[in-house]
């Protein structure tokens, strides 16, 4: 499963390379209902802002779309959220991002930057630039 779930991190970062998709990734966080603003992944796919990044995540996967649902399906529900307040509030949609996952709270992290490379050295703070 963890092999899987860096993958899928992997794929959804690559996918979040597209400004415009990051741009609908953003406005989707900040119009979550609850307090952490968080997002369901699988919803996020089925809502109207989830095609694109579906296709795109599917695609640097090197699979269909059914077949990338599907792969999630054997995985827990995947969040997207911010944790941080901090880079909740400074993050304004641009490239200065890092997709992270871990399978239980006491795993290793797991992170890409947008190029999919591995990310090894976490910033202690977000950048506040915007591309």
């Amino acid at each position: 499963m963890r092999t899987l779930l860096q993958r899928t991190t992997r794929a959804v970062t690559l996918a979040l390379s597209d400004a415009h998709l990051r741009n609908d990734v953003y406005k989707a966080l900040h119009e979550s209902p609850y307090p952490d603003h968080e997002l369901s992944f699988r919803n996020l796919l089925a809502g109207r802002r989830g095609a694109r990044l579906l296709d795109r995540a599917s695609r640097a996967l090197g699979v269909s779309h059914r077949r990338f649902v599907t792969a999630l399906d054997s995985i827990f529900d995947l969040q997207f959220n911010m944790p941080v307040p901090a880079h909740f509030n400074t993050w304004k949609g641009g490239d200065n991002l890092i997709v992270a996952t871990v399978l239980t709270e006491h795993d290793t992290v797991i992170g890409f930057d947008l190029d999919g490379n591995p990310v090894l050295r976490w910033p202690a703070f977000p950048l506040d630039r915007q591309s």
